[in-house]
C-alpha cells in the first residue's frame, strides 16, 4: 500500500484534537499561532497535539527516533 495513504490512515487514528493540528500544520501549512487561533486555544497547546501527534505517529507506523 502506498506510504502516504498509510500514514493519513494512522493520523485518523489519532485523537480529534491531534488529527487537526495535524491535517492544520502538513496539509494546509498554517503556522503554529494560525493553528491556534483555527482550533480557539493557545500555541503552546497545539505544539503539545502536534508533539504527542507525531510520537503516536512514530510508534504506530514503527519509525525508531534517530534522536535517542
Amino acid at each position: 500500500m502506498d506510504d502516504a495513504v498509510d500514514v493519513w490512515r494512522a493520523v485518523r487514528a489519532l485523537p480529534l484534537r491531534q488529527q487537526q493540528a495535524v491535517v492544520l500544520r502538513y496539509r494546509a501549512d498554517l503556522s503554529t499561532e494560525e493553528i491556534a487561533a483555527a482550533m480557539g486555544c493557545d500555541s503552546g497547546t497545539v505544539r503539545t497535539h502536534l508533539a504527542r501527534a507525531r510520537e503516536a505517529l512514530r510508534a504506530r507506523m514503527g519509525v525508531i527516533d534517530a534522536r535517542r
